[in-house]
């Protein structure tokens, strides 16, 4: 019992056999990580505003999570969900501006065939 008690003390907590949790987290780029999460859940819950904004939001994710690695040498785990939520957010993004181009080059083809019913039924 004591021994697992000093072993405690001389590590503080950190980790097991004195090894910091924390030693693979560069503390200079840990703001690009955080911003690409923030950035990736602004987008994902931002996909029913205007089609740009999404797109802009979602690509600034990607860019910082890639600016994260590129810097610190390897993703941790907000830079990863912040990628992740990027890629997703401009996937919804680029289909909601998909569909909705279809459904405005459809949307003038079907007030014709509207208004020719109409005219017929006139």
């Amino acid at each position: 019992m004591d021994n697992n008690q000093n072993n405690f003390n001389e590590n503080n907590g950190n980790g097991i056999n004195g090894d910091n949790l924390f030693a693979d987290v560069n503390k200079n780029t840990i703001g690009f990580s955080v911003a690409s999460l923030v950035l990736g859940i602004i987008s994902i819950v931002c996909c029913c505003l205007p089609y740009y904004l999404p797109l802009a939001i979602s690509v600034l994710a990607i860019v910082f999570a890639i600016l994260h690695r590129n810097y610190s040498g390897s993703f941790n785990g907000m830079a990863i969900a912040g990628l992740v939520c990027g890629i997703v957010g401009f996937t919804i993004g680029v289909t909601d501006l998909l569909v909705s181009i279809f459904f405005s080059t459809q949307l003038e083809e079907w007030a014709k065939q509207y208004s020719d019913l109409y005219s017929y039924m006139a």
